[in-house]
């Protein structure tokens, strides 16, 4: 399936570039935005590691837009994210904010699902809502 989603191509921790359409799963892709200095998104971390785990079959990755001061997010701000809540998934850098068209203006987190060919299934901000997330993917299904 040809990926038609959003064409967005960051950075990960090692300055390798990543588009979504290279990250999603075979049930396809939670993106998460959000900011280091965001008490909700590091409430989320741990949790989105957990269902990463749980869910080999989608792909997961955070996308950091600013560090913990506020500023626009690095890979050193990336790599702490990263080994501060010792992630597997991907984790992105957005310093320029590429992604503000997707989060929107309701604040951090956002949470969107994908379908493997990048349509979008859910959008929420707030606090990550398994349910709601696995039922999008699962109205997805084949």
């Amino acid at each position: 399936v040809e990926w038609a989603g959003p064409a967005i191509s960051l950075e990960d921790c090692d300055s390798l570039p990543r588009t979504f359409g290279s990250l999603t799963g075979v049930r396809g892709l939670l993106v998460a935005i959000g900011a280091a200095w965001c008490g909700p998104c590091q409430d989320d971390a741990p949790v989105l590691q957990a269902f990463s785990a749980a869910n080999s079959d989608v792909g997961v990755v955070q996308v950091l837009v600013q560090d913990a001061s506020g500023a626009p997010a690095t890979h050193v701000a990336c790599e702490e994210w990263t080994e501060a809540f010792s992630l597997t998934h991907p984790v992105l850098i957005d310093p320029v904010f590429v992604t503000e068209p997707i989060a929107g203006d309701q604040g951090f987190p956002v949470h969107v699902v994908y379908s493997v060919a990048g349509e979008q299934l859910y959008w929420e901000a707030g606090a990550f809502d398994e349910a709601a997330v696995t039922a999008a993917l699962s109205e997805d299904a084949p």
